[in-house]
């Protein structure tokens, strides 16, 4: 097992990084720790001349919140409607509803986060988030309660584009970088749609098939469900030990990076929870 600490880019906010070497369905894992410091308000501006405080700004349309589960709750249950019952889905894939808890941490060892959705729905007496989910079906959300949760924010997002074979990494609503990548075949197809990044993983062999690190995403395989070689059909970002097939339809689902792109990638820390929009 590997360690190391690291400083994640989150808009206002600080993040530990811890590492942990384990075997998923697109590669082993690399763990990042929740932020130490809580998300603050949004920003006020006080008159020089009086305590008058105006409303706060709206948030800038390429920011998104993010709601990492605090250390201390060990799981979390998931709601249909603000203080409403439990959510239930087929989170296996086979047909069958289940009732939602998610874990904290993952499988992996990562502490659990969402990226959110709505926020600040008062019901019951409480307040609640509305999140997008790392289970099936894809692009789920459910509800969950705000003092579970401590939320920050990030000005980070990706989008990966299946037929042009391009990741594009933006920070501020400005491209920051543009990597080639490999997607899925046609018989294994790389799911489109909404999702976002809810680990860091660290493969066992830094030069084996999947790199040196791996993005698990919020995303599932839409043709394999759960396999020896791919763990929950979880879609990953990851790197390869065969850069001749980027810029190829060729991988079960997941998006192959060069090993040197996926390092890049990492050096401009994005975040857990950060948005990951995949489109044909």
């Amino acid at each position: 097992m590997v360690a190391r600490t690291n400083t994640p880019h989150v808009s206002g906010f600080a993040l530990a990084v811890a590492f942990v070497v384990l075997s998923t369905g697109c590669g082993g894992d690399k763990a990042q720790t929740p932020p130490t410091t809580p998300a603050g308000s949004r920003s006020t501006t006080t008159a020089a001349a009086d305590t008058t405080t105006s409303a706060p700004e709206p948030d800038p349309q390429y920011r998104s919140w993010i709601a990492n589960v605090k250390p201390e709750v060990t799981s979390v249950t998931v709601h249909e409607t603000p203080g409403g019952p439990q959510l239930r889905l087929d989170t296996a894939g086979n047909g069958t509803l289940r009732p939602v808890t998610v874990e904290n941490p993952l499988k992996s060892g990562a502490p659990t986060t969402f990226r959110v959705k709505q926020q600040g729905v008062e019901s019951s007496g409480r307040s609640w988030v509305e999140v997008f989910l790392p289970v099936r079906p894809n692009e789920a959300t459910g509800w969950v309660a705000e003092d579970d949760v401590i939320l920050t924010h990030t000005d980070m997002s990706a989008t990966i584009s299946l037929t042009s074979h391009r990741l594009e990494l933006f920070d501020a609503g400005a491209v920051v970088a543009t990597y080639e990548v490999a997607v899925g075949e046609a018989a294994t197809p790389t799911p489109t749609g909404s999702f976002y990044v809810k680990e860091l993983v660290e493969p066992p062999k830094a030069n084996g098939t999947y790199g040196p690190i791996a993005y698990g995403l919020s995303a599932f395989s839409p043709t394999l469900v759960d396999t020896e070689a791919f763990a929950d059909g979880v879609i990953g970002i990851h790197g390869t030990n065969e850069p001749e097939l980027i810029g190829t339809d060729v991988s079960h689902g997941c998006v192959r990076m060069r090993n040197a792109d996926i390092l890049d990638l990492e050096a401009h820390q994005v975040p857990l929870g950060m948005p990951v929009n995949i489109t044909d």
